[in-house]
This record gives C-alpha cells, structure tokens and sequence, in this order.
C-alpha cells in the first residue's frame, strides 16, 4: 500500500510513547498553590499587555516571575 515505508518489523517501539502522548512519572506534591491576590487595575493592564505580545503566558507566570526577582533581589541584600 506505501511501498516507500519501511516494514514494521525495522520500528523498535519504545514503552514510554503511547500514541502520541508521553507517559511520565506522577510527581509528588502540589505543582502550584493556588490563591487570590488583589492588584492594582494599571499594574493588571500592563500585565495583560505583557501577556498578548506573549512576555507572559498567563497572570500567575508574570506573579511568578515577579516574585522571583522579588525573591532575588532582596536575597542578595542580606
């Protein structure tokens, strides 16, 4: 039917691939924790700007990579 494709038997299929997903270990723990912050509506339209020109993917990875900086910064100085 596809004479240019190889038999089957020349594929090693590998037991990590199903389909067209991955299999991965599940990890422990909460990837994230979830909570409600209150910011300021110039702050969040910047934020949003950031997010259409895709800076940021989403609120929570402009937080994230706020706090981060944050975390840094305020690390160094002590």
């Amino acid at each position: 039917m596809f004479p240019n494709l190889m038999p089957m038997k020349h594929f090693r299929i590998n037991p990590i691939i199903v389909g067209f997903s991955m299999v991965r270990p599940k990890k422990k723990g909460p990837l994230a924790v979830k909570r409600s912050v209150s910011i300021d509506p110039k702050l969040f339209e910047w934020v949003k700007s950031k997010i259409e020109i895709k800076r940021f993917s989403s609120l929570s990875h402009a937080v994230n990579e706020a706090l981060l900086k944050l975390k840094k910064e305020i690390e160094s100085e002590e």
